[in-house]
């Protein structure tokens, strides 16, 4: 019964979006501005948070090298909640599940590494987007608690997940201007 009671608190204990809240990341990047983070690569919640609070425009949790598993993921998302610093996730592979669940714990940007062609641009893409423009599917998870209403979460992520991808081979250089028009 005391779990229920728990889950049950969940969403009153975690501030949800507003409707008109955007991603402060992509705005600033869409004005033509730069943005600054830092990467968290230690699975220490204490130091992430700092880190969010440091004046960074986001966090880069690095879930591709290093000690950091998907909880500790969930957990560095919750402690630095409400904090300035918007949370992104660098996923190990450029596959819809990886993306799926760093997605569904509150992650507002996925980090695909090896994205070196057009095909793989929108793979990563569909995987961080809903029907009819994606492949991200609905499950139960706290990114859904970030909207107020029951049905809106879905059109606000598309609009606000941001898709990064990372080009780490020569292919991928020869081909920029292609994946970049993704």
């Amino acid at each position: 019964m005391r779990a229920l009671a728990i889950a049950c608190l969940l969403p009153a204990l975690l501030p949800a979006q507003s409707g008109d809240w955007a991603n402060p990341v992509k705005k600033v990047l869409q004005s033509g501005g730069v943005v600054y983070g830092g990467t968290v690569t230690a699975a220490n919640l204490d130091t992430a948070a700092v880190m969010a609070n440091a004046g960074f425009d986001f966090i880069w949790i690095e879930g591709e090298h290093g000690p950091i598993t998907l909880e500790t993921t969930r957990n560095i998302i919750l402690a630095t909640r409400g904090a300035k610093a918007v949370p992104f996730t660098r996923v190990p592979v450029n596959e819809l599940w990886t993306a799926k669940r760093v997605l569904d714990i509150g992650s507002l940007g996925v980090i695909f590494p090896f994205t070196s062609t057009p095909e793989l641009a929108r793979q990563a893409v569909a995987a961080c987007r809903y029907p009819p423009a994606g492949l991200r599917g609905a499950g139960p998870g706290l990114a859904t608690l970030r909207w107020p209403a029951p049905g809106g979460y879905a059109p606000w992520a598309d609009k606000n997940v941001m898709v990064i991808i990372i080009i780490e081979q020569k292919k991928a250089i020869e081909q920029i201007e292609e994946i970049a028009a993704v």
